[in-house]
Parts: structure tokens; C-alpha cells; sequence
């Protein structure tokens, strides 16, 4: 996956002068920044979107959905669990029920974030419900990763044949 972020970072670097009349450009690349792990350069890439809500009264929310998905993974990423969580409930209560992918992951960033946090009960929840999302969404890579986290929490509380049963959820699929 590694090269597909390269070309479509290359992509954004050549259009980079066209961000400002087309937001999505910059949600684009500041969720190939943030997949990436260059967190760094995500906030300026929103920030444009954020000028340019300002400016024409651009209420979009999916659009709004996106931005705090993107905060929330980027939060997670750097061990901020509570901005995390904030940003994953704003941006679920923004996307439309019909956007299961980027509902998936923040979905799976709320579960990352509650599990940062210590909060087994809730963090369950979340990758529960994030694995359910990714496998509607066709989202494999999410599905497993929910499976895995969930058979993870398992295992730290040490109920060891669930967490064993968790983990070959993901060699049937």
C-alpha cells in the first residue's frame, strides 16, 4: 500500500494549487497524510477547508464527517485519546448513515481511543460495532483489524480461550 499513498501524495502535490476552490482535494490528502503517519502536515490541509467554510458558508456534513474522522485517527495516533474520542462522536454524528467507511474507521479510532484509555467495556463496543461497519463496507483491512483488537483486549483481561476463538474469527474470513 506504501506506493499507492506515494502516487496519490505525488497526485496532490500537482493539483496542490486547485485545493483552495476544491476542498475534497484537501481531505483527500490529509487522509493520505494521516495514513501515512506524516500527522505533521494534516492540520494545514484542513485548515484550507476550514478557510474556505468560512468563506462560502460550506455546511457539507459528510464533508465536516471527514474532517473530524480525520482528527480523531490523527489524535490516536499520537496517544491523545480523549481528542480522539471527541473527534470519532463528531465525526460519527456528521457522516451520513451511508458512509460505512469512513464510519468504520472512526468507529475503529473510538474503540482505539477508548482502549488507550483503559476502558475495555467501551473500547469492545466500539471495535464491535467498527468490525460489523467494515465488513458491510467490504472493508477487510478494518474488519480484521477490529478482531484483532477485540481478541486483544481479550487476552489482557485474561480470558484467554475467547481471546484463542477471537483470533480464529479472522482465519475464516
Amino acid at each position: 500500500m506504501r506506493g499507492e499513498f506515494t502516487t496519490l501524495l505525488g497526485w496532490i502535490e500537482n493539483v496542490e494549487a486547485s485545493a483552495d476552490k476544491h476542498p475534497w482535494i484537501c481531505i483527500y490528502a490529509a487522509w493520505a497524510y494521516t495514513l501515512s503517519g506524516k500527522l505533521d502536515v494534516v492540520e494545514p490541509w484542513l485548515s484550507k477547508v476550514e478557510d474556505k467554510k468560512a468563506g462560502n458558508n460550506l455546511s457539507n456534513d459528510n464533508l465536516l464527517g471527514h474532517m473530524a474522522a480525520i482528527r480523531a485517527y490523527a489524535s490516536a495516533s499520537r496517544g491523545d485519546a480523549q481528542n480522539a474520542i471527541s473527534f470519532a462522536h463528531q465525526a460519527l454524528d456528521c457522516l451520513p448513515e451511508t458512509n460505512q467507511i469512513i464510519r468504520s474507521v472512526a468507529t475503529m479510532t473510538l474503540g482505539t481511543a477508548y482502549r488507550i484509555k483503559g476502558n475495555a467495556l467501551e473500547a469492545t463496543q466500539a471495535l464491535e460495532k467498527a468490525g460489523q461497519l467494515g465488513h458491510q463496507a467490504g472493508n477487510l483491512y478494518l474488519e480484521l483489524g477490529a478482531i484483532s483488537s477485540l481478541a486483544d483486549i481479550l487476552f489482557d483481561q485474561g480470558k484467554l480461550h475467547q481471546s484463542y476463538d477471537t483470533y480464529n474469527q479472522m482465519l475464516k474470513l
